[in-house]
């Protein structure tokens, strides 16, 4: 695994990957909603998109961005799709676009999860629903790692 590049994983409020998968992926997250927040292997922090003071559910000494990053703003169109009353799940769905994230991992069925073939095919980025999903996750990164594994040995 050491020449394959990791597959980026957001992680929603609630989810987390299968302990088998971590070796293949790089998990990320921004602590909107600090309940749900894991208490140990920690996610690299995403860049935060239009962050409140009640919203910045971090330690100083681990956030890389500036005010600037946090400012970014969610487009229009993930509001429209998402729901703007339901500003945690849009404002993830956005972080992870922004860090380039091929796989959103969420342990809801509500707002995400049930546009997410809109998302898909908008963003290039996969939603998988962690409960309900999981064989269909593990499957999906391993073909994921099997493409990297070809065009590095392609290019050899």
């Amino acid at each position: 695994m050491n020449n394959l590049e990791k597959i980026k994983v957001y992680l929603d409020s609630g989810a987390s990957l299968p302990k088998d998968m971590k070796e293949f992926c790089e998990c990320y997250q921004f602590p909107y909603d600090s309940e749900h927040r894991p208490k140990k292997n920690l996610p690299k922090l995403a860049l935060p998109c239009e962050l409140t003071l009640s919203e910045g559910n971090c330690r100083s000494d681990e956030c890389d961005f500036t005010f600037e990053d946090s400012d970014h703003p969610v487009p229009e169109k993930i509001k429209a799709l998402i729901g703007k009353s339901n500003k945690a799940d849009y404002k993830h769905l956005s972080s992870a676009i922004r860090m380039n994230c091929k796989i959103f991992l969420t342990s809801d069925k509500g707002d995400i999860w049930t546009v997410r073939e809109e998302i898909e095919s908008e963003y290039s980025l996969k939603i998988f629903h962690i409960h309900f999903e999981i064989f269909d996750l593990k499957s999906f990164i391993r073909v994921f790692n099997k493409k990297k594994f070809f065009v590095i040995i392609i290019n050899l």
